[in-house]
């Protein structure tokens, strides 16, 4: 994907830049930027240069709406509005396919969330609608669940019913789809300047869990096609880590 990006880029229609956004430099962050575009000879075989944002560029606030996970790929057109984002990369038939799509925008999401005492987590989601249209998303809720990962084998005892086994020793934990009674889907209505704003809470559930999860996809119409069918998909995503009582530490 990479060197297929840089051929294109090689081309003269795409500029592909590699953003660090690590705004603190935490832990040795640029350093370490550094050290693996060198031990990859990523900057060597393709061309492509790293751009750094320290904690004093105002970019980065910008940055922040446009990025829902970590890497995300963000193709902004040649009058520098940002067409389409996506968390972990865009593929090439997606860059292509935008390229050859003069005038698309694709809609924004964005959302944050809060935990409340009694696990219940309010969500409050943004969204952009370019064509000033409501929005809908699906919505996919999950449960953290705690887990026995053998580690050797690839096998997980999952505990989904909530209740501690003091003979398990857990040492991992991960998703399994859960119905908390959110409805599936969530239209947002957008102002005359296309924004929008809708809320909803995730039910606290009791027990022992790690957390729980939420997801909101819209999938662009006409673009099935893409990314092996799964098309252009804008998200945005939660994750809320219930506190631990001391008994399960």
């Amino acid at each position: 994907m990479i060197e297929e990006t840089a051929d294109l880029r090689r081309s003269g229609d795409l500029t592909v830049w590699t953003l660090c956004t690590d705004r603190t430099d935490r832990d040795g962050a640029y350093e370490k930027v550094r050290k693996f575009m060198r031990d990859t000879g990523l900057n060597r075989r393709t061309g492509i240069p790293v751009l750094w944002y320290g904690p004093d560029d105002e970019a980065c606030g910008e940055l922040e709406w446009y990025t829902p996970a970590v890497p995300t790929g963000v193709l902004i057109n040649p009058e520098g509005t940002v067409v389409f984002s996506r968390g972990g990369g865009i593929s090439l038939d997606t860059i292509e396919y935008l390229m050859q799509s003069p005038g698309f925008r694709a809609p924004v999401l964005s959302s944050q969330w809060e935990l409340n005492d009694d696990r219940s987590m309010d969500v409050t989601v943004q969204a952009y609608s370019p064509d000033r249209t409501p929005v809908t998303a699906a919505v996919k809720t999950m449960m953290q669940v705690w887990m026995v990962y053998d580690r050797e084998t690839r096998e997980a005892d999952w505990q989904m019913d909530g209740v501690k086994d003091p003979d398990k020793d857990y040492n991992a934990c991960g998703f399994q789809p859960w119905d908390f009674g959110i409805p599936e889907s969530i239209t947002i209505e957008v102002d005359d300047f296309g924004y929008g704003i809708a809320e909803f809470t995730i039910p606290g559930v009791e027990g022992f869990y790690s957390g729980a999860n939420y997801r909101l996809n819209l999938m662009i119409p006409g673009t099935e096609h893409l990314n092996d069918g799964y098309g252009l998909v804008v998200s945005t995503r939660g994750t809320a880590h219930y506190p631990r009582d001391e008994e399960e530490e």
